[in-house]
């Protein structure tokens, strides 16, 4: 809590969120803490508003299959991009919902969002290769590429966030990977 700048309960609550989304085990609780920390120092959240915001994508990330790391990556990209923290874990959860729901579109687009066992092949090799298919467009020309997934502009808005700088984005989701001690490092900075 003093790391984060917040209440004991906020935190908690903030923690047992992404365990209970998960499925993940109270003795992960110190990893899940690294990785909310990274996302506040690669993002431009406090803790405070990624704790409220959290929620909101929660069930939407672990129903398709993205990893804690890559939300966390996500988010933080989505921010850096100027969009508040609970608009981004908003427009996240629209954009996986429908992933899932048009994930055809996304085939005829060339771009599958499951691999050949069924699993979410991961935010990096699906926006990798949307980014692919809308190398050298204006953001118009990508909009109106998005417009053929039918996606509302919710998600619209999340997955241009992360394809118009797909390249920091990577770097984010690797940064992100090595979030080991970011909760300790957050507490000795405050």
């Amino acid at each position: 809590a003093t790391a984060g700048v917040t209440t004991v309960d906020t935190a908690v609550r903030a923690g047992m969120a992404v365990i209970n989304a998960y499925g993940l085990d109270v003795k992960d609780l110190n990893e899940v803490y690294d990785l909310q920390f990274k996302t506040v120092e690669k993002g431009v959240l406090t803790y405070e508003e990624y704790a409220r915001a959290i929620g909101n994508v929660l069930p939407s990330a672990a129903s398709l299959g993205v990893s804690f790391e890559d939300l966390s990556a996500s988010i933080a990209q989505i921010t850096l991009a100027g969009i508040d923290a609970q608009s981004a874990t908003t427009y996240l959860a629209r954009a996986f919902d429908e992933m899932v729901g048009k994930r055809d579109k996304w085939e005829d687009l060339g771009v599958a969002i499951f691999d050949a066992s069924g699993n979410f092949r991961g935010m990096e090799a699906v926006i990798g290769d949307l980014a692919g298919q809308m190398d050298g467009l204006t953001t118009e020309q990508k909009k109106m590429k998005l417009e053929t997934l039918d996606m509302r502009e919710q998600g619209q808005k999340a997955i241009l966030a992360l394809v118009n700088n797909y390249s920091r984005f990577k770097e984010i989701i690797d940064e992100t990977k090595d979030s080991h001690d970011a909760m300790a490092g957050a507490f000795k900075i405050q």
